[in-house]
């Protein structure tokens, strides 16, 4: 544990996404070029590429479920009811 600004950090679970260009040195074996926070991934390049990542990410997981459903003879309104409780959770 050590302190900044009088709150207390873990060390080991710590790390610093920095998003501008000023990088403190004191701090370099805590930075990271990604970061995940809740299933998101955030990063320090342009957003044009974290949206389309975090969306093909997002969009595979969505096709991998669904693919494993492919296989049950369901009726149209059992796949919406699964749709909306599997799928999209």
């Amino acid at each position: 544990m050590f302190e900044i600004t009088g709150s207390q950090l873990n060390q080991n679970k710590t790390k610093i996404l920095c998003l501008s260009d000023y990088k403190p040195m004191a701090y370099c074996d805590l930075m990271v070029d990604e970061l995940k926070i809740c299933g998101i991934f955030l990063s320090n390049r342009s957003r044009e590429e974290i949206t389309s990542a975090n969306q093909i990410r997002i969009f595979d997981k969505i096709k991998h479920r669904a693919s494993r459903l492919a296989g049950f003879s369901i009726t149209l309104r059992g796949r919406v009811l699964i749709s909306n409780m599997i799928l999209i959770s």
